[in-house]
């Protein structure tokens, strides 16, 4: 009885985590020589661009961890996506990485 209160009170909490799109980049993977086939190539940025692709109205929030290295490594980011043809509009560059090693991709739906 218990266990099937819990669940349904926890599987929309669940739902939400799945639906939410988000996607690493790491210091590691950007550490190389860049061409365009090896961007599209590297895992967290190709299955961002996949799922955006798949939502049409939806935004790319690129979150750049702080500081100058930070901020150029997000804009590089940024810069290289839009040579490779996904649209200015649909990105948007954010401070608050959650490490300093990681951009976080995130779809927002709906913007």
């Amino acid at each position: 009885m218990y266990r099937r209160l819990l669940i349904l009170l926890f599987f929309p909490l669940f739902l939400h985590a799945v639906e939410k799109n988000i996607f690493h980049l790491t210091a590691e993977e950007w550490s190389g020589p860049r061409t365009g086939m090896r961007i599209v190539m590297m895992p967290g940025v190709q299955s961002a661009i996949k799922a955006l692709d798949k939502s049409p109205g939806s935004t790319l929030i690129l979150k750049y961890p702080g500081g100058d290295v930070g901020t150029i490594w997000g804009e590089e980011l940024r810069s290289w996506l839009l040579a490779l043809g996904v649209e200015m509009e649909k990105m948007e560059l954010r401070p608050g990485s959650p490490a300093q090693d990681i951009i976080e991709m995130e779809i927002l739906h709906g913007r």
